[in-house]
């Protein structure tokens, strides 16, 4: 299985809910430090998109 194939299987199976976000990220071993690019991922999908307004943030 190449790269990028084995990247969406990993990708899907934690869109699925069948891994952790810290798992998918220690299968796809992308990174030398797992546990600061979760704390990364985890801060952005905490952020407001398109302009949205988070209660708190007016």
């Amino acid at each position: 299985m190449d790269k990028e194939r084995a990247w969406q299987s990993i990708g899907q199976l934690y869109q699925d809910g069948l891994v952790s976000l810290e798992q998918a990220v220690t299968m796809l071993a992308l990174t030398d430090a797992p546990k600061e690019e979760i704390e990364r991922l985890q801060q952005a999908t905490q952020k407001p998109q398109n302009g949205e307004v988070v209660k708190g943030d007016n």
